[in-house]
């Protein structure tokens, strides 16, 4: 294998990102870049310098299609594949798109997955009515809570933590050992899509955001514009200062050093004769 250097590692991550587009665009699936990824592009014209992973956020509704495109194959032309608990092939509430000739390591203390391969997130965004915000968001956090504890059952993942830590997650993950992590999945899943009509406020429930003010309005998704992202063109929010500023603040101030904080990804192409 070949190991791949940093600037290697997003430029893969931009192959994989314009293959995306090439889907969306030819099947009509409405998406923006989110979270860092848009802050990249706002900011930077491209990846936020510290920053090693790509996020793309779509509405329930393209989200679903999107599912439905996976599962008749449409990846597989641009060498893609897809996890997630919705398409039967992983547990977390969204979706994770993957390169299979590119393997990585994390150093991030908390590993979700058991993949080893470099991955765009893909988040569905729902509708939530502003008087059953609070309530609906304690609900899917108490959820994702248990989410987060039953992943302490992982063997890779307590086997790292050291001293008392490490006792702590053994603990956990024998207390949480009979609770059913696809079960737990499935409920977030369907709390962060109760509402189905449109409404004035919408956010990444399944898996963002656990706070109100990370609740964004829903006119959002009404009028993308484009942006330059490194080599490529991308679609994001049009008014993107009110997304930005609900998730970041101040997004224009670079925040101090200890908190420019990525995945420490280390990434290896896959040879052929290594498959």
């Amino acid at each position: 294998m070949v190991c791949l250097n940093n600037k290697e590692i997003k430029n893969e991550l931009c192959n994989m990102l314009e293959s995306l587009k090439s889907v969306f665009e030819k099947y009509n699936i409405k998406y923006s870049v989110m979270s860092g990824t848009l802050l990249g592009a706002v900011r930077h014209n491209g990846f936020i310098p510290w920053d090693d992973d790509i996020d793309i956020a779509m509405l329930r509704e393209d989200y679903e299609k999107f599912i439905q495109l996976i599962k008749k194959g449409r990846l597989k032309k641009y060498s893609l594949e897809a996890v997630g608990e919705e398409i039967g092939n992983g547990y977390l509430p969204f979706l994770k798109v993957m390169n299979r000739k590119i393997v990585v390591e994390e150093d991030l203390n908390l590993r979700l997955m058991n993949e080893s391969y470099l991955w765009i997130d893909i988040f569905p965004f729902d509708y939530i009515e502003e008087s059953e915000m609070q309530q609906r968001i304690n609900y899917i956090k108490k959820q994702r809570n248990l989410f987060g504890r039953k992943i302490c059952q992982l063997e890779k993942y307590y086997k790292q933590k050291k001293g008392m830590k490490k006792i702590y997650y053994l603990i956990m993950s024998c207390y949480y050992k009979n609770k059913d992590i696809h079960e737990i999945s499935n409920n977030i899943i369907q709390l962060s899509k109760q509402t189905c009509q449109y409404c004035d406020f919408m956010a990444d429930l399944s898996w963002g955001s656990n706070e109100i003010k990370k609740c964004v309005p829903s006119y959002l998704f009404n009028e993308l514009a484009d942006y330059q992202f490194e080599n490529i063109t991308v679609k994001g929010f049009k008014d993107y200062d009110t997304y930005l500023t609900a998730i970041y603040g101040d997004y224009m101030k670079l925040p101090p050093e200890s908190q420019r904080i990525n995945h420490g990804i280390k990434a290896w192409r896959v040879a052929e004769n290594e498959k």
